[in-house]
């Protein structure tokens, strides 16, 4: 077989690069470096999961939660923030049916494939605030659904990912976060990670990205 050498990768026959012997060359994490927040952007995830001792019901729709918060959604995207949705991630051992609506756009219905990882990075941002509110003068309402719709109760998760990008607000200290034992809602600091809640006294923890919250 012909080979010949184009920069630093031989090619073999076929105009095919031949990484085997130069497997440094290939350079890891590319897409997860594209899609992470610039300085002026955040990044906002909401998850569901159910484990296989906690599966979904038949028939049964859940709304994500937000990470940060453990409120369910829907969220409220601020004024001064523009948001654009740019990861969806799915993984359940039977069909579900994910309903993404946001204001009273037409909602995104997507049905991952029964036992498959399902997920997507958005290059194009086709569902972002700024093609309607380019000057971020009004809140955004996002809801996010999953909904068995399988003849067995089913075990997964999700999670979905929007960037918040700031072009004016004010500036924030606090958040309220939900105890998932007995569903109180509180204030905190914004960069408190450990919580007591203030209604039973349960432990629990909340990540904290960076920036602030919103």
């Amino acid at each position: 077989m012909d080979v010949i050498n184009r920069g630093t990768i031989a090619i073999e026959g076929g105009d095919r690069p031949d990484y085997s012997s130069a497997i440094d060359e290939i350079k890891r994490g590319e897409t997860f470096v594209q899609f992470a927040p610039r300085t002026n952007e955040r990044q906002k995830i909401f998850y569901v999961s159910h484990p296989l001792g906690s599966p979904l019901a038949i028939g049964e729709t859940v709304h994500l939660i937000d990470r940060e918060t453990n409120l369910a959604t829907p969220y409220t995207s601020p004024i001064g923030f523009l948001a654009s949705q740019r990861e969806r991630f799915f993984s359940f051992n039977g069909a579900i049916r994910f309903t993404l609506a946001v204001d009273t756009l037409d909602p995104v219905v997507l049905f991952p494939s029964a036992d498959n990882l399902m997920g997507s990075y958005e290059a194009i941002a086709a569902i972002d605030t700024k093609y309607w509110d380019a000057s971020a003068e009004e809140a955004h309402t996002w809801d996010m659904t999953i909904t068995n719709v399988d003849t067995i109760p089913l075990s997964g998760m999700a999670q979905l990912a929007i960037i918040l990008t700031e072009i004016g607000s004010p500036v924030m200290t606090e958040k309220k976060v939900r105890c998932l034992k007995c569903g109180n809602i509180m204030t905190v600091p914004l960069t408190q990670t450990k919580i007591i809640c203030t209604g039973c006294v349960y432990e629990f923890i909340v990540p904290f990205f960076g920036g602030r919250i919103v």
